[in-house]
């Protein structure tokens, strides 16, 4: 605050400093231009400064926020005056706000940023374009803060796949005193598993010592995992054999011990899950799937497409889709939809059929997975091999062609020497399927 006011000090004698010449001599008017616009660069600069002193002094109220979004330079040119003139405080305050807890505020910078053109100042533009990447994840591992445990637990396992360097500290900071039993040992699974059992050894440790060693207590660890979220293996076992196989000495001999155990309860003898766990899971998602951002809203339905029980999800989506909607847009709401209804054939056609309607479309969709949504394993092409191996079912043939042609056109760029790193990464997962066709 006090390095704020000295820059407005400063404004203000600038301000003078520049205008006393001109009422003095007169000057020729080229000089008088150049002074009037360095006097309104400068005015710019003091108005900015006076509205964010109050939104910096009250970070609790919502108007004086409001007026600093409203006030902050978009045009290029008043952006870098303003930088130039202001330093770095109004553009911290604004990406601060890009970020708050309340949903119109951030919406509302996220805007402003949006519309601002940084691309004469490096610096500015690495750090506005670095937000804006951020902010899909970012805003997806928020509800691991909820106070629901349910909630924030079904987001960390929701996210288990994703990249983001955010997603070890979301994990940390998703632990309460309040959380159950289960809740507390599966969230540790997922701050080990994403900071490291080096990072946390407390964590780890308690995980190993906490991991039930009689089976009607793992059947109901397992089943509430199972209820949240779709995965072929349990997150909880998954670190508990890693743990055992190459875990630290203090921990590995009594995860041995537990994941010998562990590994007599097969799948098949689990009670039936419970679905009416994700159903608040489904309801706190159904804000993001609602954002005016794309790429927010994208990324929410990617992730939510593993729910258990998506309920007020799909009832969105149904009557929300619009002929308007952006093909990727269109693609995920096809892809949440056939991974909600694995049975349903007709999903699954409506699905393979949205994704490879063209190659625009389908690398756009692979695009998004990688490097917005950050998606370790590719989802969609993912659920597209697996439907490959399905069995016969015209979804299943429809799968081996879409693939097949891919393959045949990325061997194609190979030999002629124009098939890059992401590509062939791509290639090799569907030949990967390819080769267990005749299985």
């Amino acid at each position: 605050m006090v390095r704020a006011i000295r820059i407005l000090t400063l404004c203000l004698a600038s301000a003078l400093f520049c205008g006393l010449p001109c009422v003095l001599t007169g000057g020729a008017a080229e000089r008088v231009a150049g002074d009037d616009a360095a006097l309104r660069e400068t005015a710019d600069a003091v108005r900015l400064l006076l509205i964010l002193a109050p939104a910096r002094i009250a970070p609790d109220k919502t108007a004086a926020q409001q007026d600093f979004i409203n006030a902050f330079p978009t045009e290029a040119a008043a952006f870098a005056a303003s930088l130039r003139l202001t330093g770095d405080a109004p553009l911290d305050w604004l990406l601060g706000l890009a970020r708050a807890d309340n949903r119109a505020l951030r919406q509302a910078a996220r805007q402003r940023l949006r519309a601002v053109d940084p691309m004469r100042l490096i610096r500015a533009a690495d750090r506005i374009y670095a937000a804006i990447g951020a902010w899909p994840c970012q805003d997806f591992l928020e509800l691991a803060r909820s106070p629901d445990p349910l909630v924030s637990l079904g987001t960390l396992l929701l996210a288990r796949d994703m990249t983001s360097a955010e997603k070890g500290r979301a994990a940390l900071e998703s632990l309460r005193p309040d959380d159950g039993p289960d809740v507390r040992l599966l969230k540790l699974a997922a701050v080990v598993a994403w900071n490291g059992e080096e990072a946390v050894p407390e964590a780890a440790l308690e995980f190993v010592r906490a991991f039930p060693d009689n089976p009607r207590d793992l059947a109901r660890l397992l089943t509430l995992e199972n209820s949240l979220c779709r995965y072929e293996n349990s997150l909880a076992l998954t670190l508990l054999r890693d743990l055992a196989r190459d875990g630290p000495p203090q921990l590995k001999m009594a995860a041995d011990a537990k994941w010998r155990g562990a590994r007599t309860l097969r799948r098949a003898s689990l009670p039936p899950s419970a679905p009416v766990s994700a159903r608040n899971l489904a309801q706190a998602l159904l804000p993001l799937f609602a954002d005016p951002d794309p790429d927010v809203s994208a990324t929410a339905m990617l992730y939510a497409a593993r729910l258990e029980a998506p309920g007020p999800l799909r009832a969105w989506l149904l009557k929300r889709a619009a002929p308007e909607d952006s093909p990727l847009r269109k693609t995920l709401t096809a892809y949440c939809l056939a991974r909600w209804s694995p049975l349903n054939q007709d999903r699954q056609l409506a699905f393979l059929r949205r994704m490879f309607i063209n190659w625009e479309t389908f690398w756009q969709l692979v695009l998004f997975e990688d490097f917005t949504a950050l998606a370790a394993h590719g989802p969609s092409l993912d659920w597209v091999c697996r439907l490959s191996l399905s069995p016969e079912t015209e979804a299943r043939r429809e799968a081996r062609d879409n693939l097949l042609a891919v393959h045949l056109s990325l061997a194609r760029e190979r030999r002629e020497g124009r098939l890059d790193a992401h590509k062939n990464q791509v290639d090799r997962r569907i030949f990967a399927a390819i080769s267990h066709w005749d299985e």
